[in-house]
């Protein structure tokens, strides 16, 4: 009997063969993190496969890799309303309550 949390880890070569039809497969830098991430969606009942070595590893093996850069200066979030004054909101947060 497996782990509720086992997952499947592949190769880099391995993932090729099926991408970009893939469904959920994780890579971090090495393939540490995304090892412990893959245990989330698998203990939530679905498939998720490591990718060993990571990004890492993908690119390695001479896979496709797309850098998308951010602007030097992205533009500011836009506001919707001004944030409530520290004072106001403070008491509303800590209000006591009768038991």
């Amino acid at each position: 009997m497996t782990a509720p949390w086992a997952f499947r880890t592949v190769t880099a070569d391995q993932l090729a063969l099926v991408w970009p039809q893939a469904t959920l497969h994780l890579m971090c830098g090495s393939g540490k993190r995304s090892s412990q991430a893959a245990r989330l969606p698998t203990d939530r009942g679905h498939t998720a496969v490591n990718v060993a070595g990571g990004i890492t590893e993908w690119y390695r093996a001479g896979h496709p890799v797309i850098y998308n850069h951010t602007p030097a200066d992205p533009p500011p979030p836009a506001q919707k309303h001004a944030a409530p004054s520290l004072k106001r909101l403070l008491p509303r947060l800590f209000r006591r309550t009768s038991a």
